[in-house]
């Protein structure tokens, strides 16, 4: 299948791959920003509940195999998010579209992050590119947010955070400070880390659980204290 290309600017043209609810959010969110959505691809846009279709996004057909350089026969090169909210899919598919591109994924020409205008981040914070920053979400000084993350709405990670590549912060979570969270984790509703905790790779916080200790690798913790349910 024919690829497209994409270049790196702050706004402009942006497409979307994923055409769900998690993408109608990134749409709003990158129009807060400046972003002007093209469209999006998807590769089954009917099996979404929410389909992005219905907010007037063109369809631009399945995802392609592959997103190329900027080149110079380009009039108007375009940048490209992953709009999808299941953690391992977004993932593969960063690794996948962006593979010729190097090992570094702030390095992936086009590879943007999103970051609603309502939320607050620090000066001193990174955030990686293919993140999505939603509203009301406020990162802290120092904080560090690896590639593909979501913070979604009113999330909060406060200063000297990590959080590891394409987790996801679910809405009205926090972080207290010096917090780390391994890549591919998700951290539920409400969910509360208490300073210094260190959670795993792809571990489950539960919704409203309040996370007193580290969580090792592949664990699932619920309730208050955190305990663990069970491991994957």
């Amino acid at each position: 299948m024919k690829g497209i290309r994409v270049t790196d600017r702050v706004a402009g043209q942006l497409v979307l791959i994923g055409g769900g609810g998690h993408a109608k959010v990134v749409a709003d969110c990158a129009r807060s920003c400046g972003w002007t959505i093209a469209g999006f691809y998807d590769d089954a846009p009917a099996d979404s509940p929410f389909p992005l279709a219905d907010s007037g996004v063109p369809f631009l057909g399945p995802v392609p195999t592959e997103f190329g350089r900027p080149g110079n026969d380009e009039a108007q090169p375009t940048a490209l998010f992953i709009a999808i909210g299941d953690n391992e899919d977004r993932k593969r598919l960063a690794g996948s579209v962006w593979a010729a591109d190097g090992p570094s994924p702030d390095a992936r020409p086009g590879h943007v992050k999103v970051v609603h205008a309502s939320s607050v981040v620090s000066p001193s914070a990174h955030i990686g590119s293919g993140t999505l920053v939603a509203p009301g979400a406020v990162i802290n000084a120092d904080a560090r947010i690896e590639s593909d993350c979501i913070i979604n709405s009113s999330a909060v990670v406060e200063h000297d955070c990590i959080v590891g590549a394409a987790a996801h912060l679910a809405p009205g979570s926090v972080l207290g400070g010096a917090v780390a969270v391994g890549s591919l984790s998700l951290v539920g509703l409400g969910a509360r880390v208490l300073p210094g905790v260190r959670i795993g790779s792809r571990c489950t916080v539960g919704a409203g659980a309040v996370v007193t200790a580290n969580v090792p690798d592949g664990a699932t913790v619920t309730g208050i204290p955190a305990k663990p349910v069970t491991s994957r």
